[in-house]
């Protein structure tokens, strides 16, 4: 599988490009992760969806925006620790239901994005403090990254609560 992410330094044009050539040059690829989203998604998934399944990574938003141009799938965060979630969204897209998916996007793929994207350390402290109140995993990381306190996990703690993102 190729991670577009990896292609950031160079620009879009670039990375199409080399999705080109892969696609030209090396049969035995069979996917691509879209790290970029947006019209680079839409965009690489036009150009690669008859060869390579294409996902979508990070939020269900990006899929949905990159569905219709051929992209497969998506990454999940809930199926880890909230799988219903991400079963009733992929429930929608099966069944073609634009308005289901966009309702379990804003219910409960936004909310948990913009408390993870705002938290102390950022989105990887915030995970693993999700982890820790789900029972899944310690918040502990090794330095230098940032591991939540008792503080910043309470308050993490409260602002998924008030949001219905825990359950």
């Amino acid at each position: 599988m190729l991670v577009t992410g990896a292609f950031l330094p160079r620009g879009e044009a670039a990375a199409l490009a080399v999705m080109r050539a892969t696609l030209e040059q090396a049969p035995g690829v069979v996917a691509v992760k879209d790290d970029w989203c947006g019209e680079f998604g839409r965009r690489l998934s036009l150009l690669c969806h008859d060869r390579w399944a294409v996902m979508a990574g990070g939020q269900k938003q990006n899929h949905l925006n990159a569905w219709p141009y051929g992209c497969d799938g998506y990454l999940s965060t809930f199926i880890t620790f909230r799988p219903a979630v991400a079963r009733a969204y992929w429930k929608a897209v099966e069944a073609n239901d634009v308005a289901a998916a966009r309702g379990v996007i804003e219910r409960y793929d936004m909310p948990l994005f913009d408390i993870l994207l705002r938290s102390t350390g950022g989105f990887d402290a915030a995970l693993h403090g999700l982890y820790e109140l789900t029972g899944l995993g310690r918040r502990w990381r090794r330095r230098p990254y940032h591991s939540l306190s008792d503080g910043e996990l309470e308050r993490l703690g409260a602002d998924l609560r008030e949001k219905g993102v825990l359950g």
